[in-house]
């Protein structure tokens, strides 16, 4: 009879020890940690960035987290934990939850300019654009007769409203041509060139 009694002692003695190492066991799960999403952050002025504040993998509620900035100057932070960039310049966004706080560096940096839009150069219109189609070339020039009633002055002025000028003759070939010019004409009148003298003789051309 006691051999039993031994026995049945030795039995629930084994069954309390291993209860007592799985309940052991049972208590050493390690806790989530606590911790901002990011520990520094870089936003341009006017940016905006939401920032998180986990247990583990589960993000908390801000209604539980107090947000504030060290420097509302550089960088302000919403209930909701939206950080937005005031300034040039580095601060720190900080979240307290139970008792303890949680810091994020952030640096704002000036919004980089966009590159303004190139304007091409406005072309300039060359003397060849404003050559009428009947002009008559010669040696890499173009010569046109117009008729009208005008002095010297008015003749130039209109020509350069044209775009070009009067005729300068340089070479015995060039009068020879612009004589070819006048000879188609069937009418010959006087003709004013680029030479210009007053009445007075003794001066010279101009």
């Amino acid at each position: 009879m006691k051999k039993v009694m031994s026995r049945v002692v030795q039995f629930l003695s084994i069954i309390t020890i291993m209860i007592i190492v799985v309940c052991g066991f049972t208590g050493l799960e390690a806790q989530a940690k606590t911790k901002l999403q990011e520990k520094t952050q870089t936003i341009t002025i006017g940016e905006q960035k939401r920032i998180k504040l986990y247990t583990g993998k589960k993000a908390i509620k801000n209604k539980h987290i107090k947000w504030s900035s060290k420097n509302k100057k550089i960088a302000k932070v919403s209930k909701k934990g939206v950080v937005t960039g005031v300034a040039e310049g580095s601060t720190k966004i900080i979240a307290k939850y139970k008792g303890k706080k949680y810091k994020l560096s952030v640096t704002v940096q000036k919004k980089a300019e966009e590159p303004k839009p190139v304007t091409p150069p406005e072309k300039k219109k060359t003397i060849h654009e404003n050559v009428p189609e009947d002009a008559q070339l010669y040696e890499g020039h173009s010569y046109k007769i117009y008729y009208g009633v005008m002095d010297w002055h008015t003749a130039k002025t209109e020509c350069e409203k044209l775009g070009g000028h009067l005729a300068t003759v340089t070479t015995a070939m060039e009068n020879a041509f612009i004589g070819t010019l006048i000879g188609n004409e069937t009418v010959k009148p006087g003709y004013w060139l680029g030479g210009y003298r007053d009445d007075d003789m003794s001066k010279d051309w101009k």
